[in-house]
């Protein structure tokens, strides 16, 4: 007769677990695993592998790595600018033509002139309402093409306005300005 240790016992009752669970359930990564079909050979038993099955997820923001570089006809590597997606307010948005405006403003403010680059705007928040001011915060992604790369970096953008007449117009833009890192 075999004596199981208390480990011994743990591993054990872990694959039972493991052989018990459905296959709905998730690895660490987040998709489930399906079993594919086994492969067969004259010299060994078919065995049952897992591999991944796409899961069908709600459109997210596009990833902000750089796409493949393709090649040109003359065979040197093409590089693009991610595709980003323009931001829009919020269903039940307060006040959402706010947040439009500081919106452009930070995009017209984050755009370099004379270089490709692209703002990628991750959220719109306000930083405070009044009747008559507001506040944004504007957190962005900017992808510059420089010497055949996508260069990435991005900031947080103050956005001041004010309303005068029943129409806001923005008074003042201030991009972060953060400072060195500093050791302990």
């Amino acid at each position: 007769m075999v004596s199981l240790g208390r480990r011994g016992l743990l591993v054990l009752g872990a694959g039972l677990l493991t052989g018990c669970s459905d296959s709905s359930a998730q690895n660490a990564g987040g998709s489930p695993f399906t079993p594919s079909p086994p492969t067969s050979s004259a010299a060994s038993t078919p065995t049952p592998t897992l591999s991944p099955t796409p899961v069908p997820t709600s459109p997210s923001p596009p990833s902000p790595s750089p796409p493949l570089p393709s090649t040109s006809p003359s065979g040197t590597p093409v590089v693009a600018l991610p595709a980003v997606r323009s931001w829009t307010p919020g269903a039940g948005e307060i006040h959402p033509e706010v947040k439009r405006l500081a919106v452009a403003a930070t995009v017209d403010l984050l755009r370099r002139p004379g270089t490709r680059s692209v703002v990628e705007v991750i959220d719109a928040q306000y930083g405070g309402l009044l009747t008559n001011s507001a506040s944004v915060l504007v957190p962005c992604r900017v992808y510059t093409l420089s010497a055949g790369r996508v260069v990435s970096g991005g900031t947080t953008v103050d956005v001041r306005l004010t309303k005068s007449r029943g129409s806001w117009r923005v008074t003042a833009t201030h991009p972060a300005q953060p400072g060195a890192a500093t050791s302990r």
